[in-house]
This record gives structure tokens, sequence and C-alpha cells, in this order.
């Protein structure tokens, strides 16, 4: 519901009415204030007026919401954030014991325990990184589990260079892949991918 409200609100440069709200998302004008309410108390800065409806003036720096518009495919479709937890590998593998659904992904803005490869500290301070973990359910077998880890490394270099291509740097950031998970740039370490399983005895 508070994807579609920010969805109306990318589609109009200015007001979008509480009617026209109400009657594309099939719920009451009262119900439209109170996801409103919602909205601003999660650090959305929306003006209201009584004439013409609501506008988006400014959104927070991480918006779940804004990130459900994007996706297009399994992963994404249920974003779980925290501020802060122990590490998003822990609270993904409870959730995926759980039962939760394939492409669930979990974001942090901060661990505490935040682990990489043989249970080595990964310091992970506020702001400005990226902690997220994916649920999968692979129909591999498990000794292919591994390849799960260069997959993910190998997408992340290439969604990296992409996304940092311009007009001055048409080729993007060049990213390369020291075995067997982590990700470089000029010889500093960008990022790493620790995969985690847990399988069913046959």
């Amino acid at each position: 519901m508070f994807e579609g409200i920010i969805r109306m609100f990318k589609e109009k440069d200015g007001f979008v009415s509480g009617e026209e709200m109400s009657r594309r998302l099939g719920i009451t004008r009262s119900a439209i204030w109170k996801k409103i309410k919602a909205l601003r108390e999660r650090g959305y800065e929306i003006e209201g007026s009584t004439a013409k409806g609501y506008r988006l003036i400014k959104t927070p720096e991480f918006s779940v919401e804004e990130l459900k518009i994007l996706v297009k495919g399994d992963f994404g479709k249920e974003i779980i954030f925290r501020e802060s937890l122990d590490s998003t590998n822990t609270l993904a593998m409870e959730l995926a014991e759980k039962g939760v659904s394939h492409g669930t992904v979990v974001i942090a803005d901060r661990q505490l325990k935040g682990r990489g490869r043989l249970g080595r500290t990964w310091f992970s301070p506020p702001q400005g990184n990226i902690y997220m973990s994916v649920i999968v359910r692979p129909e591999i077998e498990p000794k292919d589990a591994a390849l799960l880890t260069i997959m993910s490394a190998i997408s992340c270099a290439r969604a990296v260079r992409n996304s940092t291509r311009n007009e001055s740097f048409p080729t993007g950031l060049e990213v390369n892949i020291k075995w067997p998970n982590d990700l470089m740039v000029s010889e500093r370490k960008l990022g790493g991918i620790l995969t985690e399983m847990k399988s069913d005895q046959d």
C-alpha cells in the first residue's frame, strides 16, 4: 500500500488528490490520511493541502518502499529492514527456517556481530555501507552451493560497473574478484560475499 502511494507521487510532479489516491488504491480518504501520517513518521517529507491533496517534497536517505518499486524479479519482493542487528545473515537464517519466501532480502544500517568467512569479524559501522542478505532456495545439490558465492560476486561486480558508468567514465568502476568472495577496487576491498547454507537430510 505504501509503495502505491509513493508510485503515484513519482508519476506526478506535483500534488496528488486524496480522492485520486482513494480511488486507485481502493481505500477510504481516512485510510489515505493514516498512510500519509505513517510515511511522514518514516522520514518522508509530504506537503498537505486541503484543496490540492498531497505532494512529496523529500524522501528519506533509505527507503524500503522505493526499493520495492524497483523490484522486477523474485529478489526483493519482501524486504526486511533493521536499523541495527547482530548480523543480516543470522536473521536471514532464522527467517528461512520459518519459511519466508525465496528472494526475501534482509538489510541493516549497522551490524553488531558482522562476520566473514571462517568466522572472521566483519566491522560493520552505520551509514555509508550496504549490509544485506538474500534468502534463496535453489534447486541444487549441497555440493554445488559454493557456486552461489562465485555467481553472487560476479553479479555484484557487474552491478557496480554498470551503476558507475557515466560520460567521463564509460566503462564504470573496475571491480575485480579476489578468490573466492572479495570484491576489490584498486587493490582495496569494496565488499565481500558470505554464503551460508542449511539443507534437509535425505
